[in-house]
């Protein structure tokens, strides 16, 4: 049982006396004449009331009850209810009642005793927040429920009442175990007060009774599932049964196969039993095959077989899953005689169906020859060819006799020449099979002396003269016509040029022969007016523009393209800086033109005013040092005839960093003679000077 903290008490007699301050309500004063069934709303009005009498002159008796049936009711003051029989108090699931006073059961007129009990029973499927103290006198009065009770302060029973858990546990009583007493001595389930704060701690989990046993269902008719009944199995507590749920009710439908049932019981402090067992639905009904043909009569083939093919028979069956195997499938080959031809049904439990026929093969087709149709043949060096091939293949059922008009091997000349092979079985029939032995000449001229690639060098026209040995060519049959692309003593281009030699017999069969001539180009091209070295003074930056008039470049054959790694106009740094020009013609011959660009780094060179008047008429208000911006590495001073550091600047530049007749806490300075050192430092070089200013206001 959980404890009720004070902040709770706090929280719950605030919450009542805030609203007693800002509701107003009436006493309702209730009465129960005869059996009879009372609301809240129907007996109170509004969910707010200042107290409520339950029994004021008629009390709760056999067959009364009292239902509070609105969200939220809300009694400032106390609850007191008289009874005298079995009456009942009924707070829903939803719906909570907040109690600001005391609440206390009344044994009016002393009906209910030990002698004589009742059975008043509260239940709480919602929520009771009792403020201040619960206190009975009834003899029995029971709690019910699965909701929760939360007492504020006592929650006592006298000597005369006795407080009890109902067949289905307590709901959830919260109060502080000091606040609990049970001064009654003979309640069958023993000191309440023990009981509620055992089931605040409750580990024992309900206990399941009747689970039933497995069962195997047997299907036999149409369906493949069956409706199955059991007696429900029952759950107990020792506290509340918060839920008792199945996987499946009895009369459900099962399918085939295997299913696991599941009851499980939850009790309100979480603990869990399961009750579980098996429904195996098996399915006893073979399946049904409809539509098994005749037997089937067939003449043989020359192999002495038959292809037979049926309509396949089809079939039924109570549940998916059943399929239909057989001996010998339709379109199958069939040897000579009878065969038995088996289809069987299966379903998937292994109930089996068949049916069978007989598939008769008998005798009376002629020989049948097969080949591999007409025959092409390249002639040899004879025009001519001893042509092999393999004879046709005969199918008969018993011995034949072949005959043919030419045999494997039989010389045969150039040109279509008709084969006839003829099969004759012992009753007479024959069958005649003919093909074509085609002599081709497929061979084309055989070139004697091919040249290989030539080589050559243009001359000074771009081209060359070249010569070689004309090819010849042989053929083993009829004459050959010779072309060629180009001819001996030919001109050729710089570059490769494919000389191609055709060779065609009388059967216009083509033989090529194939070379290149291979022109090259060894002159290099020319380049002019390459520029001498060109030597520049670095600026500030030490940078230098160079400029030049660029070379030109000429080529004997073909095209010439000049490129630069500088453009004349360039920038160029401090150092010496490689210009090359490469001229490359169409051969790939490259020429170079090479020259240097020295830059040498710019001398310190600065002017020093001697004179400063900072009187604001824009001449000689600052002291400028011509060209000391160039030299950003630079430290000025500037001190007084005593010694005295009047003003001290490093990156000196005449604009942000000047002296304008001031000291360094920028105050202005007397007319006087100063003194001034200045020392600059670039790209490695220093100057020192050192001399006077005059300072004239």
């Amino acid at each position: 049982m959980a404890k009720v903290s004070l902040p709770t008490r706090l929280f719950l007699f605030i919450f009542l006396m805030f609203s007693m301050l800002t509701v107003s309500g009436q006493n309702c004063q209730v009465d129960f004449p005869g059996t009879s069934n009372r609301t809240f709303s129907g007996a109170c009005g509004g969910p707010t009331v200042a107290s409520l009498e339950l029994g004021d002159n008629i009390n709760l008796s056999d067959g009364d009850t009292f239902t509070f049936d609105l969200p939220v009711v809300n009694i400032f003051g106390n609850l007191h209810i008289d009874a005298d029989g079995n009456g009942k108090i009924i707070i829903p699931a939803g719906v909570t009642v907040n109690v600001g006073g005391d609440v206390q059961f009344h044994n009016k007129n002393s009906e209910c005793t030990s002698a004589n009990p009742c059975v008043f029973e509260i239940v709480v499927n919602g929520t009771a927040n009792f403020t201040d103290n619960v206190d009975n006198d009834l003899f029995t009065l029971v709690w019910s429920g699965t909701g929760t009770v939360v007492v504020g302060d006592k929650f006592r029973n006298s000597n005369q009442g006795c407080m009890d858990c109902g067949s289905s546990g307590c709901p959830n009583i919260q109060v502080d175990p000091s606040d609990c007493q049970d001064n009654g001595s003979s309640c069958a389930g023993g000191n309440f007060c023990t009981q509620i704060n055992a089931c605040s701690s409750d580990v024992t989990a309900p206990v399941i009774t009747n689970c039933p046993s497995n069962q195997v269902v047997n299907m036999t008719g149409p369906g493949c599932s069956r409706r199955v009944f059991w007696t429900t199995p029952t759950a107990t507590d020792n506290c509340v049964i918060a839920s008792f749920n199945p996987s499946h009710s009895s009369g459900s439908i099962f399918p085939k196969g295997l299913t696991v049932v599941t009851y499980t019981a939850t009790d309100a402090a979480g603990n869990t039993s399961i009750c579980s067992f098996n429904i195996n639905v098996v399915d006893n009904t073979p399946p049904v095959i409809t539509g098994c043909p005749a037997n089937i009569t067939v003449d043989a083939n020359a192999a002495c077989q038959a292809v037979v093919s049926w309509t396949v028979p089809g079939f039924t069956d109570n549940c998916v899953g059943a399929s239909i195997s057989t001996t010998t499938p339709a379109g199958s080959t069939f040897n000579k005689g009878t065969t038995t031809v088996v289809y069987t049904a299966t379903d998937a439990s292994g109930n089996t169906a068949t049916c069978s026929f007989n598939v008769i093969v008998e005798d009376l087709t002629p020989p049948v020859m097969t080949g591999n149709g007409d025959i092409h043949w390249t002639a040899g060096p004879s025009c001519g060819a001893k042509v092999s091939f393999q004879p046709p293949l005969v199918e008969a059922c018993g011995a034949v006799t072949i005959t043919s008009s030419h045999k494997p091997g039989d010389e045969f000349s150039m040109g279509t020449t008709e084969v006839n092979y003829t099969a004759t079985n012992s009753s007479g029939a024959s069958s005649t099979y003919k093909f074509k032995v085609i002599v081709d000449d497929k061979s084309g001229p055989i070139f004697q002396n091919c040249p290989t690639n030539i080589l050559a060098t243009a001359n000074s026209a771009c081209v060359a003269t070249v010569e070689w040995e004309s090819p010849t060519a042989i053929d083993n049959c009829g004459s050959i016509t010779m072309t060629s692309s180009h001819n001996p003593s030919n001109k050729f281009p710089i570059g490769k040029t494919e000389v191609i030699y055709a060779a065609t017999d009388s059967q216009g069969n083509v033989s090529t022969c194939v070379f290149n001539v291979i022109v090259q180009n060894e002159n290099l091209p020319i380049i002019s007016n390459c520029p001498t070295d060109i030597a520049l003074t670095g600026n500030e930056k030490n940078m230098a523009i160079a400029e030049w008039s660029s070379p030109t470049a000429t080529a004997e054959c073909g095209e010439v393209t000049l490129i630069g790694s500088h453009e004349s106009g360039d920038s160029f740094k401090v150092g010496i800086t490689k210009v090359e020009y490469r001229a490359t013609d169409d051969a790939g011959n490259t020429s170079y033109c090479n020259f240097d660009v020295i830059v040498s780094p710019m001398e310190i060179e600065i002017g020093i005013g001697k004179v400063v008047t900072p009187d604001g008429n824009g001449k000689n208000d600052e002291w400028i040092l011509t060209n000391i911006e160039k030299f950003s590495d630079n430290n000025i001073v500037v001190v007084d005839r005593w010694g005295g550091v009047i003003f001290s600047g490093r990156g000196y530049n005449n604009q942000t960093v000047v002296w304008r007749g001031t000291n360094v806490a920028g105050r202005p300075v007397p007319t006087g003679t100063y003194y001034y050192t200045i020392s600059v430092r670039f790209e490695g070089k220093s100057l020192e000077k050192s001399g006077f200013i005059e300072l004239i206001r």
